[in-house]
């Protein structure tokens, strides 16, 4: 994914990236943390991702619904694109 202007990635017509940017603190939780932390455990696995970002594992833990509703999309939106 090419980077914008800003130094953030161009989410073009990526609604799940777009909301995701557009929530600029996802409650404490970074949200590139939570991008990145979909990512791994998309690509890699569960337990990677938590270990590597046990704050966000934790925070989705919790429950918090606005968060879920991200990662729903970024899951999306990974499930989108073509095999690497």
């Amino acid at each position: 994914m090419e980077e914008s202007e800003s130094g953030r990635p161009d989410v073009g017509a990526s609604k799940g990236w777009a909301k995701l940017w557009a929530a600029a603190n996802l409650h404490g939780v970074e949200c590139a943390a939570v991008a990145e932390y979909v990512t791994l455990r998309y690509r890699i696995g569960q337990c990677e991702a938590a270990r590597i970002f046990p704050a966000v594992d934790a925070h989705l833990a919790d429950g918090c619904m606005e968060c879920h509703k991200a990662v729903d999309d970024i899951e999306a939106f990974l499930r989108s694109e073509p095999p690497r």
